[in-house]
């Protein structure tokens, strides 16, 4: 795939050096110093001036591009999901380093917004909360939701349970010995059932109960 990055910042550089092995990549930099100083370390096709400029995009030809991602501030941001849009790019991923900014994307149908404080917070979350036998897979929104992964251990509340007994998650599916079971209704949760679950992160202790031995669940 041919992919854009704007923006040859710490998180920017990141995502080129990722993506350059498999993919097509062009990195734009603002700061001319910085410009030369990325191309000489890598491999990624390296463009010195402003993400924000058309005539720029143009020249890294963004009419091809399968994805354009801009993780420059967000008065860039918008700029270039903007000529993105009217160069009829597929796929527009930006960085929101303003919450407060997210509206302004919106109008624009950017639907693949990354925020930075939200990015940060459910990243320490998920540090305080991974305890015991859950694993906290993604975060939808700003962390209203998470999918989590926990798995039935021997003695734990929720081992021969059935999976509609536990309350306050809305189970997505079991893995079992191999096989895949997404109509969970009907289902007793044996030992070993890795369990895939969307909780409200406030809720996720109590759900945590169930898979801990010993440990009586929430009431």
């Amino acid at each position: 795939m041919k992919i854009i990055v704007v923006g040859g910042g710490e998180k920017g550089l990141a995502l080129a050096n990722l993506l350059v092995n498999e993919h097509q990549v062009t990195l734009i930099e603002e700061d001319a110093d910085r410009a030369k100083v990325i191309a000489a370390k890598t491999e990624v096709l390296v463009l010195q001036g402003d993400g924000g400029d058309i005539s720029l995009l143009k020249q890294a030809n963004i009419s091809e591009a399968d994805y354009v991602v801009t993780t420059a501030d967000d008065k860039t941001n918008l700029v270039v999901c903007q000529i993105a849009k009217n160069e009829k790019v597929p796929h527009i991923v930006t960085l929101v380093n303003e919450t407060k900014n997210e509206e302004l994307f919106s109008k624009l149908e950017i639907t693949n917004l990354v925020f930075v404080v939200g990015t940060i917070v459910s990243a320490i979350q998920r540090i305080i909360m991974q305890k015991g036998t859950e694993n906290i897979i993604s975060q939808l929104g700003l962390g209203e939701m998470q999918v989590t992964k926990m798995t039935v251990t021997a003695g734990c509340k929720a081992e021969n349970m059935e999976a509609t007994g536990i309350k306050g998650a809305y189970m997505l599916a079991i893995y079992r010995t191999g096989k895949l079971i997404r109509e969970v209704k009907e289902e007793k949760l044996l030992k070993d059932d890795t369990v895939l679950f969307a909780v409200a992160p406030k809720k996720l202790e109590d759900i945590n109960k169930y898979f801990r031995t010993n440990e009586n669940p929430a009431t």
